[in-house]
């Protein structure tokens, strides 16, 4: 049973979203506002958050850095507004989708699932198993999906893990945003070509020394990303 974290500001809202959620099997913690939902992350570790952008004192988007300091928890993000700016604010600090306001409880527990789907491990443990294989320091563990960096664990997201592990498999080669989202899409992702420069810039705040002269993942201007040889 997966245990999610619901923050939401609005009781009647929250209540409807989580006695649906319980109903269709699902663990269900409440949060009305963005420190509580710091809070409980932190104290409950859910499997999954979905957190409202607009939430007393501390908003949605800060309480998503906060999360992210100490968790790659999936976070799906809830907003009343549809304008691309807000989703790309969305993805910098941290989550992993959105859903803009109204929305299907259908429809979100579909991209639940997904989410859960992506963000489902094994083992923890940080040795060597017959589906790992490292490069440059880094290690993947794709039973886990894990990635060690000189045998320290990095707190990447599932989608994070899963743009890593594209460009670590295959070295050198250089893949374009629109070619990135569309290994990272399901049939639930709006793909924007610019989220993709979002995702790159906090992976580089988790694996590069100096994030500002990134020396693993690089950038091949006018056409894309790509991950250093040896």
């Amino acid at each position: 049973m997966a245990t999610i974290l619901v923050v939401e500001d609005e009781p009647r809202l929250r209540r409807i979203i989580a006695d649906y959620l319980s109903a269709k099997g699902f663990a269900v913690i409440e949060a009305g506002d963005g420190l509580a939902a710091v809070k409980k992350a932190q104290q409950l570790q859910p499997d999954l958050a979905v957190l409202d952008i607009m939430l007393p004192g501390l908003d949605g988007l800060s309480a998503a850095r906060r999360i992210r300091e100490h968790s790659s928890v999936p976070i799906i993000m809830l907003t009343a507004k549809g304008a691309e700016e807000d989703k790309l604010k969305g993805f910098e600090a941290g989550t992993d989708d959105y859903m803009v306001k109204p929305f299907s409880l259908r429809e979100l527990e579909a991209r639940i699932a997904v989410a859960l789907r992506r963000g489902g491990s094994g083992s923890t443990s940080g040795g060597q198993s017959r589906n790992s294989w490292s490069h440059l320091g880094f290690t993947v563990d794709e039973n886990s999906q894990q990635i060690w960096q000189n045998s320290r664990e990095l707190p990447v997201t599932s989608l994070q893990y899963r743009l890593l592990h594209l460009l670590m498999s295959r070295p050198g080669m250089v893949f374009s945003r629109s070619r990135i989202i569309d290994h990272l899409s399901s049939d639930l992702y709006e793909g924007l070509e610019r989220t993709v420069d979002a995702h790159v810039k906090n992976i580089r705040k988790i694996i590069e020394h100096d994030p500002s002269r990134p020396r693993y993942l690089l950038t091949r201007r006018g056409g894309g990303y790509y991950f250093a040889r040896e």
